[in-house]
């Protein structure tokens, strides 16, 4: 009788450990496959000829219901280069996930096997600025060109995450065979292992595909969703290509709730809970009104309240610009967290998404129609209305009304100028939540006049084409922002190293730089300013009677140089800018100016160069200016980009000549 009691509680559990068995991926972990001898003799790439490595097989399988993915590589070593393919870096997010079961193992050329036995290390990795990961690190024993390198993991995230990790199934790397599956959430782990018919799950998966024509994901009836390649070839590496992630083949996976059926029913319900949550943090609270009016007066100027307004949220401290935390180290420094922008305000602290929060809370207070726009950042992601995944709009700014004018305001990034969005934030489509759900917006494009470099000098050139004298840059907008950003948590002396060693690529080679004075580094409205002292031995070239003068000393190793014909990405530059130069070259004695080049200018659709060079009493004026509008252009565009930069190539090249005077001997 008691046995009979216990039959109803005991069959969900043998479901339940079914349907675990069920979706256990292959152990291939305690069994490794046996190497095809095709694969151990393998001499080079098929598909790209002379690559260091390539990817010999791969494969991914997903189970969603029980949150995990099992991911195994077997990779070829071609080249003594490739030998750093052993150092294996694996990403995750320490917060939602972790990296479980990693085996790994080195087949040398003549078979032999070497197990990895080694520790595993942990490092974090910053993949944009909002997106802060931690790498499991470690290196394969043994390997040689020749070699194939093998190793295998499990990355798990607890229930109640979302998290559906992509398939990025092109890398650097060629991948001759892949093969990719996912249990998708069934609505329950007994419907997996019974096969009996179930509730429908509240979520149904959909996916985004960027694969080669033909390619998609194959369903069998009840197995996983599934996806085979082959011959995949690597992601062509250039100069200045968009991000990545906007360029590789891959497979996006989300869930949508019944009810979802097109991307506009799933911006407006993201729009709507999210307008929920930035209004519950917001308020409207008695000690902001309180702030404001100890802020601002009534005879400020609309713009005046709103630049104080600003100024005051760029005084709170700001924890996503520090290093990572541990809860240990936030529970000494007793770091709480923050529930409305009155906690904001109260303990001085909070992240980039509280802090513009509060900007809006204040401007609000003060009259101002302020709202949070939800926008991608395009240093790593770009926006895809169709791809329905809400982790593509990681960043914030705030839209305020001014007079006739909106503006597009973040005081949560630090430096950031008022009235000024840091590159990632600009040009790029995003939403703006409202009560109804929101509607799509585009943030200001950026222009070139907000990311200006400006310098001068003064040098002196000897008898023996040695070159020296002293000169300031000055940072304007982004490319100021952009040092700052990097320099924040620098002390005195490692600021002076960080422009000491950008100097470096700004002069020859054989330049001795010395870095005089910095100013500005504290600043969001002024620029940041650099005095220097140079020498520069042997920067004229001596040819008998004649001295050969280069014009262009500070590009001689700062170029755009477009060296190839054709091009198979769009050209990504991270916003337009203008450069200005102004250089007086004093004469040695005993030589005067024989030629200077004739005066240069370039006009295109996209930009403006223009040099010139006139003869003073003294020596020699050079003015220079190149301006760069636009910051994306597709390949069509690219051979005209590629002429535009041969010309400002051919014009930092030119030369002055120089000439002995003859000394006449009078009787």
């Amino acid at each position: 009788m008691a046995r009979s009691r216990l039959i109803p509680f005991l069959i969900p559990v043998c479901y339940v450990l079914l349907a675990v068995w069920v979706s256990l991926p292959a152990r291939a972990g305690d069994n490794w496959s046996v190497i095809p001898p095709q694969e151990l003799a393998l001499k080079d790439d098929p598909i790209s000829p002379g690559a260091h490595a390539v990817i010999l097989y791969r494969e991914t399988k997903a189970d969603h219901d029980f949150h995990h993915e099992w991911n195994y590589y077997r990779i070829k070593i071609l080249t003594e280069e490739g030998r750093k393919y052993a150092d294996i870096e694996i990403l995750f997010n320490k917060d939602i996930s972790r990296i479980e079961d990693i085996k790994a193992r080195t087949v040398r050329p003549d078979g032999t096997v070497v197990r990895f036995r080694g520790k595993v290390f942990e490092k974090p990795v910053v993949k944009s600025r909002w997106l802060k990961y931690l790498a499991k690190t470690f290196t394969l024993p043994n390997v040689e060109v020749g070699s194939i390198i093998e190793y295998q993991y499990k990355l798990r995230w607890p229930d109640g995450i979302v998290l559906f990790p992509p398939w990025i199934v092109q890398t650097e790397l060629s991948l001759l065979r892949g093969r990719f599956s996912v249990w998708p959430y069934s609505g329950g782990p007994q419907c997996r292992a019974t096969r009996m018919p179930c509730f429908p799950p509240s979520r149904r998966l959909v996916w985004s595909s960027f694969l080669p024509p033909g390619k998609d994901l194959r369903r069998e009836e009840r197995g996983p969703y599934s996806l085979e390649l082959k011959n995949v070839p690597p992601l062509e590496e250039e100069e200045f290509i968009p991000p990545k992630d906007e360029l590789t083949m891959q497979v996006r996976f989300f869930y949508l709730e019944h009810g979802i059926e097109s991307p506009e029913d799933f911006w407006q319900r993201l729009g709507k809970e999210r307008n929920k949550r930035i209004e519950r943090f917001i308020g409207k609270r008695k000690s902001i009104e309180r702030a404001v009016a100890s802020l601002v007066s009534s005879s400020d100027s609309p713009e005046a309240k709103l630049r104080k307004l600003y100024a005051r949220a760029q005084q709170i401290r700001n924890l996503d610009f520090e290093r990572a935390r541990t809860k240990e180290e936030r529970k000494r420094e007793k770091l709480r967290d923050n529930k409305s922008v009155e906690d904001v305000l109260k303990q001085g602290y909070g992240s980039s998404h509280e802090i513009n929060q509060l900007f809006a809370a204040l401007a609000r207070a003060a009259g101002f129609n302020a709202m949070i726009v939800l926008i991608p950042d395009r240093s790593w992601r770009l926006f895809h209305p169709n791809v329905l995944d809400s982790w593509q709009l990681v960043a914030d700014a705030v839209a305020v009304r001014l007079g006739p004018e909106e503006l597009y305001l973040d005081p949560g990034t630090p430096f950031t100028p008022f009235g000024l969005l840091s590159w990632e934030k600009t040009g790029v489509q995003g939403v703006r939540p409202d009560k109804q759900g929101g509607v799509f917006v585009t943030t200001p494009q950026p222009a070139s006049s907000d990311a200006l470099v400006e310098r001068k000098a003064t040098l002196r050139l000897d008898a023996d084409g040695n070159l020296e004298g002293e000169g300031h840059i000055a940072f304007y907008g982004q490319v100021a922002l952009e040092r700052r950003l990097q320099a924040r948590e620098e002390d005195k002396p490692g600021r002076r190293e960080q422009v000491e060693e950008e100097a470096k690529a700004w002069f020859p080679p054989q330049a001795e730089v010395e870095i005089e004075k910095i100013t500005g580094w504290e600043s969001s409205e002024e620029p940041l300013r650099v005095e220097f002292t140079i020498k520069v031995p042997s920067f004229g070239v001596k040819t008998g009677r004649r001295l050969l003068l280069p014009l262009g000393i500070f590009q001689a190793r700062d170029k755009v140089v477009f060296e190839h014909s054709k091009r198979v990405h769009p050209v990504y530059f991270r916003y337009p800018w203008q450069e200005t130069d102004e250089i007086t070259f004093q004469m040695p004695p005993g030589y005067r100016v024989e030629g200077v080049p004739e005066p240069q200018e370039v006009t295109a659709a996209f930009g403006r160069y223009e040099i010139r060079c006139k003869q003073q009493p003294d020596g020699l004026l050079l003015k220079r200016r190149l301006v760069v509008e636009g910051f994306f252009f597709q390949q069509e565009h690219y051979p005209a980009l590629r002429y535009f930069f041969s010309k400002v190539k051919a014009g930092d090249e030119q030369q002055a000549i120089l000439e002995t005077v003859e000394v006449v001997q009078h009787e």
